[in-house]
């Protein structure tokens, strides 16, 4: 099956940022085969683009899927008061079930909102992988683990899970579905935990996901606790020796900046919807970049951003770095662009470039150039700053259109919707 985009604006995010006007891009067999003006259309079903701007999908890079049935649930509160008195509580309720229907729900606005890959960390992912494997959208997805001191990690429940979700689903459709394994984060886990996933990562040949030095007190007391800081005590017990997916990073001291520069493979999420939302702090990502660490997204759960919509995230990182570094030059449009695909499907382990040029997977979406879009002077610049996720009109992943102009081709909308529904009522005792 042959497919011929005509776009009106083309950005390829290659690697000489090419915008191209008026282009065609040719699909086959779900990779690009060729991308020039007036492709022959023999044989080809043809999309017109031509109002639309045209580049690679987002990667959202960090978020908790099933979190989504907890949207609204408490919000304007602190972080303590969040965690321990609404979202914790809630979570002893939920099932599989809700499990199940939530991350579809969560798919269903990602696709809608352009998103064709993301990270996923959570617990019980057998179901979410399930989930995943029904819809065609890309995803990485990690059994949350921790871990009290009292503990043997070979015993948790969640190891065992972790590795059922390697062995039965790393890799599946061809690697549209990826595992990782997970450190929940350092607080909340000990050594022997650490040793263990480090050698679970090495086993396998697959990334390790982490919150990471998210708020201040977390690391402070860490370093009161070990005498060193996360990413030094990461390093000793062999956790840096493969991928890793390390979601905040706000409070990165200058050892874990060392040890993460030596690192086999340290990519750095920035969360910033979350973190502004939380106060819980911001990272300065000029720290990282200065050291060339791989920066990507993410939206974080949607119980603590609210929103899957990656171009606010986008906007929302522009302008605080600018604030908080002093440099209005700093992380202009192209580059936060890459932080959403390219950097992402780094984070993520995955061959694919983000970019749209011959032999990449098809990964495409469209966002309607209407109100707020026009003039295009710079449509890069326009994607960040003047763009919303309600301006996508479609979402493809290896030349399959998932979402065009309100329909899903993989999801009952209707019925993933109203189970959400019923389902989200079962928590509203629990709301602020």
């Amino acid at each position: 099956m042959k497919t011929l985009l005509k776009c009106g604006c083309l950005i390829t995010l290659d690697e000489n940022s090419s915008v191209l006007r008026d282009s065609d891009v040719l699909i086959e067999d779900g990779k690009i085969k060729e991308i020039g003006k007036n492709l022959n259309a023999e044989d080809c079903g043809i999309i017109d683009l031509s109002s639309h701007t045209v580049m690679p999908g987002l990667v959202n890079a960090h978020t908790h899927s099933p979190m989504i049935i907890f949207r609204s649930l408490a919000d304007d509160c602190p972080l303590d008061q969040w965690l321990n008195k609404h979202i914790w509580p809630a979570e002893k309720e939920i099932s599989n079930d809700d499990i199940r229907i939530a991350a579809l729900y969560s798919i269903l606005e990602m696709l809608r909102y352009g998103i064709t890959s993301f990270s996923d960390m959570y617990r019980h992912s057998t179901v979410i992988a399930e989930a995943v494997s029904t819809t065609g959208i890309k995803a990485t997805i990690a059994d949350s683990i921790t871990c009290k001191p009292e503990e043997k990690p070979e015993d948790l429940c969640s190891v065992k899970e972790c590795i059922d979700l390697i062995r039965s689903w790393n890799n599946y459709g061809d690697g549209l579905l990826k595992t990782d394994t997970s450190i929940q984060s350092p607080w909340q886990t000990t050594p022997a935990l650490w040793e263990c996933i480090a050698r679970i990562a090495e086993e396998y040949g697959i990334g390790i996901h982490m919150h990471l030095a998210e708020t201040e007190k977390e690391v402070d007391d860490f370093i009161n606790r070990y005498g060193k800081s996360p990413l030094v005590m990461f390093e000793k017990a062999g956790v840096l020796q493969s991928r890793i997916s390390a979601a905040h990073c706000s409070f990165l001291t200058d050892d874990d900046l060392d040890a993460a520069s030596r690192a086999h493979s340290f990519h750095a999420i920035h969360d910033p919807a979350s973190n502004m939302k939380m106060c819980s702090g911001l990272a300065n990502l000029k720290r990282l970049a200065e050291r060339g660490i791989n920066i990507a997204v993410g939206t974080d759960g949607v119980c603590s951003s609210n929103s899957y919509d990656i171009f606010e995230t986008l906007k929302l990182a522009s302008l605080v770095q600018k604030s908080i570094t002093g440099d209005p030059a700093f992380l202009p449009a192209m580059e936060l662009l890459r932080m959403a695909t390219a950097n992402g499907l780094k984070a993520q382990g995955r061959r694919e470039k983000g970019m749209i040029v011959p032999g990449q997977d098809a990964d495409i979406i469209a966002i309607s150039n209407d109100t707020g879009m026009i003039p295009d002077f710079n449509p890069a610049a326009n994607l960040i700053y003047s763009c919303n996720a309600s301006h996508v009109t479609m979402t493809m992943v290896r030349g399959r259109i998932l979402y065009k102009d309100g329909e899903y081709m993989t999801i009952d909308k209707e019925m993933v919707r109203d189970e959400f529904i019923r389902r989200a009522r079962r928590f509203r005792s629990f709301a602020l």
